[in-house]
């Protein structure tokens, strides 16, 4: 059954992948809209994670990359370091492999736990040092971008599930 979960688990995280992430509102944009009644935001980007290194190293590299800089502390290389964004999947599809490719490899449990919990605690850091309330863009973290870090909170935890119960037989 945990074998199963941690396949299921791993296929939500490719399937979050693909999904909006990031939503980028303009407030300036968002008051003349609602002075003429509408709502108060107007969506300017959203980005999911399959598009992010697209948009970084795309026609509007240097758009997305300006409204990245007000957002985050630094964007340094970040047209670089956007490429890494595809190893989410790879990753997870890794570690639904490898609970049948690795049925009794302890470091395999270790390893995957650690790194579970590590992508977990990390994205959750991440968000958390964001200023999603800036003066000129207001930053939506989407649902398939938690949905992301919630599942490898749960292969993490699947893992050192996993990991415990190999050693208690020895």
């Amino acid at each position: 059954m945990a074998r199963l979960l941690t396949v299921l688990v791993s296929a939500g995280i490719i399937a979050c992948f693909f999904e909006p992430w990031i939503r980028i509102h303009s407030l300036q944009l968002g008051f003349l809209k609602q002075v003429v009644g509408g709502s108060n935001s107007a969506g300017l980007l959203t980005f999911s994670g399959f598009s992010i290194p697209q948009a970084a190293n795309g026609a509007l590299s240097r758009t997305v990359l300006g409204i990245l800089g007000t957002i985050f502390w630094s964007v340094r290389d970040a047209d670089m370091k956007s490429y890494l964004v595809w190893l989410v999947p790879l990753i997870a599809g890794l570690m639904g492999v490898g609970v049948f490719r690795y049925p009794r490899s302890r470091m395999w449990c270790l390893f995957c736990g650690v790194l579970g919990l590590g992508v977990f605690g990390n994205g959750v850091y991440r968000v958390m040092q964001l200023d999603s309330q800036g003066f000129v863009f207001r930053v939506e973290i989407c649902w398939a971008f938690w949905a992301t870090l919630c599942g490898y909170l749960a292969l993490g935890m699947l893992y050192f599930q996993r990991l415990k119960r190999l050693l208690g037989r020895s």
